[in-house]
């Protein structure tokens, strides 16, 4: 290319005209002062044109890395090539570096600006990789050069979710610590959950199991449960586990989590023997008592509605009324309960303890102290709280409502 160039640049010269006098052997004075001076210039340009090196390409640099050509990767940085430039597969420089573990031409792109958030074409970041491999000192030096610490690939997984994945605590610990609000950054955070129980780290399971459930006696929780009552009873217990304190904020993700990890669904607090189900059933979150009573049909499926207004009951099947009857709920002073609650257990031949008084086919609602079962049904409100029947929609119910059924009181 050189060379054709310079014969272009030549017979440009030598197309200069000689006079006459030229050839008799009298050189024209100024044609001959231009055809030095290009011959000045011409041989500036070549040798310009020898000095100048040739600018290296990011396949190129990706080469010179897998072969170590330094003295190439050095010329890279010293000709200022742009340092976000890509390779294959769409992978910046810095992605290629990690990915090769190769800090120190990891440190010299992010020294020359190189940006950690560029994303390979599965979405996945020089920062995820560093922390799939477990490479501590890449991730804090990555750390400062992204703008979102929680991002995900198409996968959704964070970084945080590939360094718990790699059971590399440092790495969790220091992630963590730059994630203020995990629930906020991570949004469905139950995989991340899921992954760290069955992690054989239980150190990195307790950081994140901190960080995603509050301690019993949070502050935000305590005030988040609309039960006083209840609320001095957590206050006052010991031994609270995750699993009761997941139940009580209603996240039923991670109670199946917490579940499939092993949590002993039937231990029971340490002063008032409280069990997982009853933290769900007296906050009135239905679908994690159906998950701890390991049965309940979905409510679109099969659930019972009371009208307080109508001193109604009706069974739903499948978006159809297929049972309806007559109830009496609680009069002045004793008003039911309103809410969506499960049946946790089925007595034949139940006893009031309270008022003393036989309760035919009693259907406990929510673990709670009042229920559904036969009585005198007067088409008013007159029990005590609970919802009497009459005697053969009691019997029906009690036969074919398999605990877990959700009732609706409203």
């Amino acid at each position: 290319m050189r060379i054709a160039a310079a014969r272009r640049l030549t017979n440009g010269i030598l197309s200069i005209g000689f006079s006459p006098d030229m050839r008799s052997l009298n050189l024209n004075r100024v044609s001959v002062g231009i055809l030095a001076a290009l011959f000045v210039v011409a041989a500036a340009w070549l040798a310009s044109e020898r000095q100048s090196p040739k600018p290296i390409s990011a396949v190129e640099f990706v080469r010179a890395m897998e072969t170590q050509q330094t003295s190439l990767i050095d010329r890279y940085f010293s000709q200022r090539h742009d340092p976000n430039a890509r390779g294959a597969n769409d992978r910046s420089l810095l992605f290629t570096a990690v990915l090769r573990e190769d800090q120190i031409v990891a440190r010299k792109l992010l020294d020359a600006g190189a940006s950690a958030d560029l994303a390979d074409n599965a979405g996945v970041t020089p920062l995820m990789v560093a922390a799939m491999h477990g490479d501590l000192e890449l991730v804090r030096a990555m750390a400062g050069h992204v703008t979102d610490i929680a991002a995900r690939d198409r996968a959704g997984h964070s970084a945080l979710y590939y360094a718990v994945a790699a059971q590399k605590i440092e790495i969790v610990d220091l992630l963590l610590g730059l994630t203020p609000n995990l629930e906020l950054a991570y949004g469905d955070s139950s995989e991340l959950l899921a992954l760290a129980l069955g992690s054989a780290n239980t150190k990195i399971a307790q950081e994140i199991l901190s960080r995603l459930l509050p301690p019993k006696y949070d502050k935000e929780f305590l005030e988040a449960l609309p039960s006083k009552s209840f609320r001095n009873y957590i206050e006052d217990d010991r031994d609270v586990t995750c699993l009761m304190l997941a139940a009580g904020l209603g996240r039923t993700d991670y109670v199946r989590a917490l579940l499939h990890a092993g949590a002993n669904r039937d231990r029971a607090s340490g002063r008032y023997k409280m069990i997982a189900l009853y933290f769900a059933a007296e906050l009135g979150h239905w679908q994690p008592a159906q998950i701890l009573l390991g049965s309940g049909p979905p409510p679109d499926h099969l659930r019972i509605e009371i009208s307080l207004a109508s001193q109604h009951m009706a069974l739903i099947k499948d978006g159809v009324p297929v049972l309806n009857s007559t109830c009496s709920t609680g009069r002045d002073g004793y008003s039911t309960k309103r809410g969506y609650f499960v049946i946790t257990d089925k007595e034949r031949n139940h006893r009031s303890t309270i008022y003393h008084v036989d309760m035919p086919y009693f259907m406990r609602l929510s673990c709670l102290d009042f229920g559904m079962h036969e009585g005198v049904v007067p088409n008013y409100p007159a029990s005590h709280g609970c919802i009497r029947l009459p005697g053969e929609t009691a019997r029906k119910l009690f036969a074919e409502i398999p605990i877990g059924t959700v009732v609706a009181v409203q």
